[in-house]
């Protein structure tokens, strides 16, 4: 047996050995390296294993039965009695066969036994099918999953992605029409991050006058206060699209890319519809999918406790709950009912209690970004011929302006890039 190609797919199932014997730790450390996908903790004594144990998440425990310090009898016990390691398989190395210790750590609740000296294929056959079978056990189904989270929607039972205070203040401030370009920039004239940023998004294509700006007041009168508040929300809160868990990092990712150029996309769609705040459906545009980043915190928590890793499940749940947890999110954060509608009805327009121009322009772009290669992270993205879709059809969009948009949604996202 050795390891196959389907393991080293996985991530590294992590083994502790709890063994006193040089020779013998030694002889299943090149066993188990040698036939499994896995990283090896080696420690010659019980109570060093426990410590290694509470510190460091591990799938498989082989523990000596005779060790100093705590023996392999006190170390399941501690293991069992730990609500954090009580399910981790533990199998018990051991030259006994007396009736005695054996119903010992049977009432203990050991896995197994590999007794010595062991033999090579048994010892594989048992670890495999115990890992087998507790990964099995742990797996929850993407209905568990769904169960869970919404229960904690129910209950307002999780923790709100943090808002920037300047970002929410500037929103306010918008919503109002109080915020002045003087104001805006006396906020920001000692944050030189925000600062440059905002300067060089005056320089782009999509704000370029016959100068360069080079100052930050004149950068947010050309970009203009709505825009500007846009922006600075979208650098202020940067960190909602970011997490340390890889699978989720990967997702965020996506979805911050596919925001922006939704964005983008709406802001040219109303600006070829001659509407009149333009900025108001950028602003829709990259908040139509914050539903996912509720989600996903949602299910760190709940990885925290019961690993997630299967992503087509954690697929399968965001497809299935963003839209709810989106106008969920939005309503906490006092946004307008537009929004909410937008949250909710962006993919499906028969949802919705009234078809809207916004709604309208948010479902095209959403869609039409995604076809030139800004999918969301989670879905997976079939060719359409967008120009006869719904919202295409309503809002009246020929095929050469529809055309247009690709050139310019891409070249927005290369200034974009350059920003951050």
């Amino acid at each position: 047996m050795a390891i196959s190609a389907e393991q080293l797919q996985q991530p590294k199932l992590k083994i502790l050995i709890a063994e006193d014997d040089f020779a013998i730790a030694l002889a299943l450390k090149t066993i188990l390296k040698n036939n499994l996908n896995c990283e090896l903790t080696v420690t010659n004594n019980g109570e060093e294993a426990w410590e290694k144990i509470q510190s460091n998440p591990f799938d498989l425990i082989l523990s000596d039965w005779n060790m100093p310090y705590k023996t392999g009898c006190e170390l399941l016990a501690d293991v069992r009695g730990n609500e954090n390691t009580k399910a981790i398989p533990f199998f018990m190395l051991t030259a006994r066969a007396d009736k005695n210790s054996v119903i010992d750590a049977v009432k203990g609740g050991v896995d197994g036994y590999i007794h010595k000296p062991f033999d090579r294929a048994d010892l594989l056959k048992k670890l495999t099918e115990a890992l087998q079978k507790n990964e099995a056990a742990e797996k929850p189904s993407k209905k568990q999953i769904v169960d869970q989270i919404i229960t904690k929607l129910k209950n307002n039972d999780f923790a709100l992605p943090a808002l920037s205070d300047v970002a929410e203040k500037l929103t306010r401030m918008a919503e109002n029409n109080t915020a002045s370009a003087d104001e805006i920039a006396d906020l920001f004239k000692n944050d030189p991050v925000i600062a440059a940023r905002l300067v060089a998004l005056s320089n782009t294509a999509s704000y370029r006058g016959v100068r360069n700006c080079s100052s930050l007041e004149d950068a947010i009168t050309r970009i203009g206060i709505k825009d500007t508040i846009n922006y600075i929300w979208f650098f202020c809160n940067k960190g909602l699209f970011e997490s340390k868990n890889k699978n989720f990092a990967e997702i965020l990712l996506k979805l911050r890319d596919h925001c922006l150029a939704t964005a983008e996309c709406a802001r040219l769609i109303a600006k070829h519809l001659k509407q009149k705040n333009t900025n108001d459906y950028f602003y829709m545009g990259l908040m139509h999918d914050i539903g996912v980043v509720l989600v996903l915190e949602i299910l760190k928590e709940i990885s925290n406790h019961n690993p997630i890793t299967d992503v087509e499940e954690i697929d399968k749940v965001l497809q299935a709950l963003h839209h709810q947890f989106g106008t969920a999110l939005l309503k906490r954060w006092n946004m307008s009912e537009t929004l909410q509608t937008i949250a909710q009805c962006h993919d499906d327009l028969s949802l919705a209690p009234e078809v809207t121009t916004e709604l309208l322009v948010v479902h095209f772009a959403n869609l039409y970004t995604k076809q030139i290669g800004y999918n969301n992270g989670f879905n997976n993205v079939q060719p359409i011929d967008i120009a006869s879709t719904e919202s295409a059809q309503k809002l009246q969009l020929d095929s050469e302006f529809i055309s247009s948009l690709e050139t310019d949604v891409n070249a927005y996202m290369k200034e974009i890039h350059k920003m951050m």
